[in-house]
């Protein structure tokens, strides 16, 4: 078997990892949009040890059931997937914990975080979020980040924030697509100056 899919099954409040011992060769796991207590699994690295060959991996809507068990989420929860190159984290809420979490994906080349909605943690997840991204990431999907009238601080991404993207020479997609008021009213002249390497940016529907 090279991928497994075990997504939208909302009944599940486990994740069976028991099956996954007969499965080291398996390639792609899709576990989005459960009911997976992930953020209270604390040996959950240890299980994603058992799959040594994995690349792609989508975790979308885990833990966005209950954020506040995400807020005190391990730095090291994510250890163990240091192979995957394919990660999907939209909709859950993982950056409204450590922001640490994604700096053991040392081979991660593919990121989506499409759909989140930090409101109040707006401040520190766009300040540390791109600092803690290998070097060898290729593609950053990040659509519909989208801010609330009723919440402060606005979410506003500035060339301060963007500067921990120049640092990444094999980005070459960013795609904020619907991402309306993040860059805030206007955008700034240079605002994307430092991202010398990048050739696909995609600000669609940006007010």
């Amino acid at each position: 078997m090279e991928v497994l899919y075990l997504n939208n099954n909302p009944s599940m409040n486990v994740v069976p990892f028991n099956i996954f011992q007969s499965l080291r060769e398996l390639a792609g796991l899709d576990l989005s949009y459960n009911n997976f207590p992930v953020c209270e699994n604390e040996t959950i690295g240890e299980d994603f040890s058992l799959l040594p060959s994995l690349r792609t991996l989508n975790l979308a809507g885990l833990g966005s059931q209950n954020p506040d068990k995400c807020k005190n989420i391990n730095s090291t929860f994510l250890k163990s997937l240091s192979q995957v190159r394919n990660l999907n984290l939209s909709e859950t809420a993982f950056f409204h914990g450590a922001q640490t979490v994604l700096r053991p994906l040392t081979n991660l080349v593919n990121l989506t975080i499409n759909n989140v909605a930090p409101y109040y943690d707006c401040p520190a997840l766009v300040k540390s979020l791109f600092e803690n991204l290998s070097d060898s990431i290729q593609s950053i999907e990040a659509r519909a980040w989208r801010t609330h009238k009723m919440y402060e601080p606005n979410c506003t991404i500035s060339r301060e924030t963007l500067s921990g993207l120049a640092k990444l020479k094999a980005l070459r997609t960013l795609d904020f697509k619907y991402s309306d008021r993040i860059f805030g009213s206007t955008l700034p002249n240079g605002l994307f100056q430092g991202l010398k390497h990048l050739h696909n940016l995609e600000l669609g529907y940006v007010e």
